[in-house]
């Protein structure tokens, strides 16, 4: 049973140019590794998995321990983006979703695997602390700014109301 209170960050270290997608690339090694199978139906021992093109599939619930890191797996979501970012970064469409899985799940921890576990360098050496804390810093600058749009349409909506309002008296 997982009881998650972080997110840890893996890649993949691979990339097979061409292919459409890389889960199921993933879903049979960790199958040929013995790990355990989700409630889902899935090997692959990370909750998300974000392809190339940004899209997410999900091969573990939340409640699903993980495959991941070592001493970690009861208390974390386990994120992969397809990419061997040793040699490149993420592409824009997994940036975004990253993005939306950090802001669902809304954990104070969110750090890569080389932090979890010893004598890995996993998600790269492309990925740093300060890349990770500028990811989390432009979803609080979106937020802040998606709220103020919402406030000055519920202003305009009321100042609508009270032009009718006056309107009729």
């Amino acid at each position: 049973m997982n009881n998650p209170d972080k997110i840890i960050i893996h890649h993949t270290l691979v990339f097979q140019k061409g292919a459409k997608t890389q889960f199921f690339a993933v879903n049979r090694y960790h199958q040929s590794l013995q790990f355990t199978k989700s409630s889902l139906g899935y090997y692959c021992g990370y909750h998300w998995f974000i392809e190339p093109n940004g899209t997410k599939i999900r091969a573990r619930l939340d409640s699903d321990e993980g495959c991941h890191t070592i001493g970690q797996n009861n208390f974390s979501i386990g994120v992969c983006l397809a990419g061997d970012f040793n040699q490149e970064m993420p592409t824009g469409g997994q940036i975004k979703s990253l993005k939306e899985i950090i802001k669902e799940y809304n954990f104070n921890e969110i750090g890569f695997h080389r932090k979890y576990q010893a004598n890995r360098t996993c998600p790269g050496v492309n990925l740093t602390d300060n890349w990770l804390l500028s990811l989390r810093s432009i979803n609080e600058e979106t937020d802040k700014q998606e709220g103020i749009k919402k406030l000055i349409s519920q202003l305009d909506f009321l100042k609508e109301l009270l032009l009718k309002l006056k309107g009729r008296c």
